[in-house]
């Protein structure tokens, strides 16, 4: 099971595994809490070493994320 996001050529960006608990825990969520979530924690992780990047400017970059097997699609979505 993995995470995946993609910019809005189609090109992967970046991806990481994860566990079923983890999984579990995103299929709860609604499409736009999933979107926070990994961009609120990619924003954190970047922070930390030292670039400080905004929710909008990361997520206008992602044309699409893939969270075990769920997709949602970003590409032209203003409502996130």
């Amino acid at each position: 099971m993995k995470i995946e996001i993609f910019d809005k050529a189609g090109n992967e960006i970046a991806s990481w595994e994860v566990d079923e608990e983890t999984c579990n825990r995103f299929k709860a969520l609604s499409k736009e809490d999933i979107v926070l979530e990994l961009a609120t924690g990619i924003a954190v992780s970047l922070k930390e070493m030292g670039v400080d990047l905004t929710f909008n400017v990361i997520v206008n970059e992602w044309g699409k994320v893939v969270v075990c097997g769920r997709e949602i699609d970003l590409a032209g979505n203003s409502r996130l």
